[in-house]
């Protein structure tokens, strides 16, 4: 039986973008997104082999991910559904989660993309839209992006928009992760005067 398209969880669910970048943007999600995230990331074995535990989702947990972890309110707090903005079509999902990896309130970004979007340069964009979206909208002062060790292309896309490796861990529900920190710019005002110890001219 074929699955019902999905409907957003409230009325008015926000339909601008929650990030933008030149060529991509992150709304909310909307009637029809489920069946062709499922067709195009969820169901594909490799898209979905790097993702979380791994593994794709099936009619149900797809449909109890599009409910639970996209953002409905556009609160740009949450991942939401990634539309490539000249088409218009739907190419995944990316956008900015907790993360307790550190033990702290950490926002952690992420993109995941639909074969038909690799090989474009779109995770790097819409990274660093990410990156500019925790620091500038949400105040952030550390943001962590973590990848499996094995995924070398989400790796060469995080140290590209300027994260740092940190370390690896072990996450529950997530295996293995190398876990990258980009930090928020200084502000020329907060800029520490004088000289750096350990540094000489």
């Amino acid at each position: 039986m074929p699955t019902k398209p999905f409907a957003p969880g409230k009325p008015g669910a926000p339909t601008v973008p929650l990030i933008e970048t030149p060529r991509l943007a992150i709304r909310a999600p909307q009637p029809g997104d489920l069946a062709l995230l499922r067709s195009r990331v969820f169901g594909d074995p490799e898209v979905m082999r790097q993702v979380d535990a791994g593994g794709t989702l099936d009619a149900t947990r797809a449909a109890a991910f599009v409910a639970t972890a996209l953002d409905h309110d556009g609160s740009g707090r949450r991942p939401g559904v990634l539309v490539e903005k000249a088409t218009g079509e739907v190419i995944g999902y990316a956008g900015p989660r907790a993360c307790a990896a550190f033990g702290d309130d950490d926002i952690e970004i992420g993109f995941v993309l639909a074969r038909v979007a690799w090989g474009k340069g779109y995770a790097t964009e819409i990274g660093r839209g990410q990156l500019a979206h925790a620091f500038c909208a949400l105040g952030c002062r550390r943001v962590l992006g973590l990848a499996a060790p094995g995924n070398a292309a989400s790796i060469a896309v995080l140290r590209r928009i300027g994260m740092a490796f940190a370390c690896s861990l072990d996450l529950v529900g997530r295996g293995r992760r190398n876990v990258y920190v980009a930090l928020a710019p200084v502000a020329p005002a907060d800029a520490p005067r004088g000289p750096v110890p350990g540094v000489s001219d």
